[in-house]
């Protein structure tokens, strides 16, 4: 009944702004009809009848629902040109609809391959490392302490200012010292900072009853990681698993899959508002204008490299593969895939979004999509079945949530941003895990 509901529910949502809200001719329907088309595929896959109760799958299908899906149709009908450059036709959101579409239902067969691969092999080694990495043995003071090392380096980058620490002033934190190197900066905010976060997690998958290291581990976590003192995608990583550890009911399936809907259209947009702090009144809601400004640009992104057809032949990957390599050592490292294709395309903004779609176009045309999609399809297969079908609780679990909330800001893109962030949350739990194995002896046991 659930299911049934919130397809029901989603769809005529769809139908109702393609086809009721806006007033449309005939030419109109060549776009609206696949785009619906689209957006009930995308449901249908969002809350399947088999399906774990909550998975990667979940957070692809959301992004495509609303971002090629939703989004598309106001900037379509209200002739939106987000960041400028060159005008985009009907025929362009036609063409680009259809390849989205196509797109989308070669994913669902991969995905379905790799995952009955990945099951049967699970099968087989099911009995076998069954203690790699495991989280048994792991000292919970250590992680308290780890927990605190992260906060302080955290609060003496932003000069020990509460406010600052607490609310979010800008595109993250500034740099307020000139000793604060970018990389020393990226050190801390993308690897020491999330320690926290890892601490908890990795205490909560434990069962230990101990409420006192419970709750000292909560307030540095708040304090470090205050929810409304971070990005977006940084509250969804962090928080989201958070959220899996305490609450049962979001386990049931399906829902896990309507709270990312909600949090679409009602939580991200209040969150953002705290990224230009004391520059409006505080508002909790939402309206359609908000698929017609910057945060929804990732369709017309993809659109605009298959106009324009810009191909770099895996340039772009390069400086993904590579993202540790300084700009001192490597002066023509390739630069973001949005900031790039913002110059070739004269718009008036450049730190725009390239979603995955349209980066593997970048990289290698409509070669480089099948090339693409070939990969998120196993990834999001493999990631899915082992936590699944793999009992015991290991280190892969944890970084199976981080990686959960990262998976949606992986999509949305720009790639070369967002991936080194993501290896840096894994490094980050897998340091505080080998750390917290450390064991202080007391005359009978372990602390």
């Amino acid at each position: 009944m659930k299911r049934l509901f919130c397809i029901s529910f989603l769809s005529i949502f769809s139908f109702y702004l393609s086809f009721i809200y806006y007033d449309y001719d005939v030419f109109d329907l060549l776009f609206l009809v696949p785009n619906y088309c689209l957006s009930l595929f995308c449901l249908l896959n969002l809350f399947p009848e088999n399906e774990y109760k909550y998975s990667f799958n979940n957070i692809f299908y959301v992004f495509y629902y609303f971002f090629f899906g939703i989004a598309p149709v106001f900037q379509y009908m209200e002739k939106v040109n987000i960041w400028g450059g060159i005008l985009f036709t009907e025929e362009d959101y036609i063409l680009t609809t259809i390849i989205s579409l196509i797109s989308l239902v070669v994913y669902r067969y991969l995905n379905h391959l790799f995952r009955k691969r990945s099951e049967k092999r699970m099968r087989q080694i099911s009995n076998m490392n069954s203690n790699l990495y495991s989280l048994e043995s792991v000292n919970s003071w250590v992680l308290v302490i780890i927990s605190l090392f992260s906060f302080f380096v955290y609060f003496k980058l932003v000069d020990f200012d509460v406010l600052r620490l607490l609310i979010r002033g800008g595109d993250e934190i500034e740099m307020t010292s000139s000793s604060t190197s970018t990389s020393s900066y990226l050190l801390i905010t993308k690897f020491i900072r999330p320690m926290s976060v890892a601490s908890l997690l990795i205490f909560k998958m434990l069962d230990k009853k101990n409420i006192v290291v419970e709750v000292l581990l909560w307030v540095i976590l708040l304090l470090a990681n205050s929810p409304l003192g971070m990005a977006r995608f940084s509250v969804a990583a962090f928080y989201v698993p958070i959220l899996f550890l305490y609450s049962s009911k979001l386990k049931k399936k399906y829902n896990f899959s309507i709270l990312l809907v909600f949090s679409i259209l009602i939580v991200f947009p209040f969150l953002n508002q705290f990224r230009y702090w004391g520059e409006g009144d505080i508002t909790i809601g939402f309206n359609f204008d908000m698929f017609l400004v910057g945060h929804f640009d990732s369709f017309q992104m993809f659109m605009r490299v298959i106009k324009e057809d810009i191909i770099t032949y895996g340039r772009q990957l390069l400086g993904v593969f590579f993202f540790f390599f300084p700009r001192s050592l490597w002066p023509d490292k390739p630069i973001g895939s949005g900031h790039f294709v913002a110059g070739e395309s004269d718009l008036y903004f450049d730190n725009v979004s390239m979603n995955f779609l349209g980066e593997g176009y970048l990289n290698g045309g409509f070669g480089g999509i099948i090339l693409f999609l070939f990969f998120i399809a196993w990834f999001n297969a493999y990631m899915d079945t082992r936590f699944w079908k793999s009992d015991p609780k290991n280190i892969f679990k944890v970084n199976y949530y981080l990686l959960l909330g990262m998976e949606f800001v992986i999509l949305r893109g720009q790639l070369m941003s967002f991936y080194p962030i993501a290896i840096g949350y894994v490094c980050s739990a897998f340091f505080v895990y080998k750390i917290s194995k450390i064991h202080f002896y007391t005359k009978s046991k372990f602390i």
